[in-house]
């Protein structure tokens, strides 16, 4: 299937740091909402693109109830040197509710190691539609992903722990990620029809944030 449209959903978000690990598995391990491993941890790279004017890289620092991106992300550290397989995601806010596009694609590395898309041409119209908006390539960020479902609602109750690691390929940020500052950003993805219909409970003592990784790169 070349593209695939996900359902509405919520996401809320919460900032940790690498000490509060073995607690937040802890308050995993505990919930009623009775969380699982859903399939194996795995590095997410990602690489963000821009209006010239970094519209929507001002729209998630100023933290705007509506926000967009677009971006190409792709999964592990194996790639040949010539392409890598991956999707391109177009990714809408309001507020906590998100629906999120999905395109797959094999894309070279030339074209993922230049700074915009003008001369890229993709087999999707959506993708050839949204590159035309936002060309330049703004930034880049590198995570490894655990994933948890609950066994009770299923694919419509997930969540996420995402660890900030150092990139891993040239065409991903080149910055160093500082040990004393890596973070944890802990994300609960609730279908529209569930949230609306049973009134859920935090489980975290953490801060919510509303802010994107996207920024922090």
């Amino acid at each position: 299937m070349s593209n695939l449209r996900s359902d509405n959903r919520i996401e809320i978000k919460y900032l940790s740091d690498e000490k509060s690990s073995h607690k937040i598995l802890q308050q995993i391990n505990s919930s009623k909402y009775q969380f699982k491993l859903h399939h194996p941890d795995r590095l997410v790279n990602s690489i963000y693109f821009d209006t010239p004017q970094t519209k929507e890289l001002t729209n998630s620092v100023e933290g705007n109830f509506k926000k967009r991106k677009f971006r190409f992300r792709f999964y592990g550290s194996e790639v040949n040197n010539e392409e890598i397989a991956g999707q391109w995601e177009v990714k809408e806010k309001i507020g906590n509710l998100t629906n999120k596009l999905t395109y797959l694609e094999t894309v070279s590395i030339d074209l993922l190691n230049s700074d915009n898309l003008i001369s890229f041409l993709s087999s999707h119209d959506e993708v050839n539609f949204m590159k035309n908006i936002y060309p330049i390539k703004s930034n880049s960020i590198s995570y490894m992903r655990n994933y948890f479902i609950s066994d009770i609602y299923k694919e419509e109750f997930r969540l996420t722990i995402d660890s900030e690691t150092d990139p891993i390929l040239p065409m991903l940020c080149k910055r160093k990620v500082n040990s004393n500052r890596r973070y944890k950003i802990i994300e609960i993805k609730i279908s529209k029809k569930l949230y609306d219909t049973v009134k859920f409970q935090n489980i975290f003592e953490l801060p919510r944030i509303g802010f994107s990784k996207y920024v922090e790169t």
